[in-house]
């Protein structure tokens, strides 16, 4: 790392939290838009940032479990106990019971859903990240024959690439992704005006079940595991758009 790229990952901490003069703030701005390594560091705070907020509001309790449990509280006890003590015995006991539950439950209930949700979400950000910068691509073809020989020795596996797509879909690169600490390979197509990311890691060896298709405020994902390998491809065209371009993918691996 030269000592520049060291000068403005320093910074970055400040810059997200706006701390940052003007002038800094639009040199910071303008370094990251020029620099993939600094690019990258920014989207992994960022995404650290994103999680721990996350995080702090998975577990609060809806509006109605809590008018429950004050319906429970205000309600007249069935046997003698200190006028003092009772509030207070009601409060732990209750405290005990919705951590236990709370803990064994809502993970089962809630949890690979938020789970999916955030990884979905940080791919949705690689993807906007990626396509605001100057070079959201490292190796720029629409050859699947220079395009997959790039990504050999990068990553830990390999995946193959259609020969053709649909009418409208052409491939104009890829990239290297960094994802859950792991690289990924990150392939970029247009279809019309649209810009659609494709994601290709290793399946994580769990039992996660994962929802086919996710709307993530505009930005839509579909997302299927082949041949040991999860694809998620990310774009904000229609739903349509993005299932065609899957089934070609799927069609290629299936083929393999």
């Amino acid at each position: 790392m030269n000592q520049e790229n060291k000068h403005w990952i320093d910074q970055l901490g400040a810059y997200m939290d706006g701390e940052l003069s003007p002038d800094d703030d639009s040199l910071c701005g303008e370094h990251l838009r020029s620099c993939q390594p600094c690019a990258t560091a920014a989207m992994e705070m960022l995404l650290q940032k994103r999680m721990t907020q996350s995080a702090g509001h998975r577990y609060q309790p809806s509006v109605d479990f809590r008018r429950k449990i004050m319906q429970q509280i205000a309600a007249k006890p069935r046997f003698t106990f200190s006028s003092i003590w009772m509030p207070q015995f009601v409060a732990a006991a209750l405290l005990i019971v919705v951590t236990i539950a709370g803990a064994v439950y809502w993970p089962a209930l809630r949890g690979e859903n938020a789970q999916q949700k955030q990884i979905l979400q940080a791919l949705a950000d690689l993807h906007s990240t990626a396509l605001a910068s100057t070079s959201p691509v490292e190796v720029v073809s629409t050859d699947r024959h220079t395009v997959k020989p790039w990504f050999q020795g990068k990553l830990p596996f390999s995946f193959d690439l259609p020969e053709t797509y649909p009418n409208g879909y052409s491939l104009l690169g890829g990239r290297i992704a960094f994802f859950n600490q792991q690289p990924a390979a990150h392939l970029v197509y247009a279809y019309k005006q649209h810009r659609i990311s494709v994601f290709i890691f290793p399946e994580q060896d769990d039992a996660r079940t994962w929802n086919e298709k996710t709307d993530l405020a505009g930005i839509h994902t579909e997302t299927w595991k082949q041949n040991g390998l999860r694809y998620v491809v990310v774009g904000d065209a229609a739903l349509g758009v993005l299932h065609a371009l899957a089934e070609s993918l799927q069609q290629q691996s299936l083929g393999k």
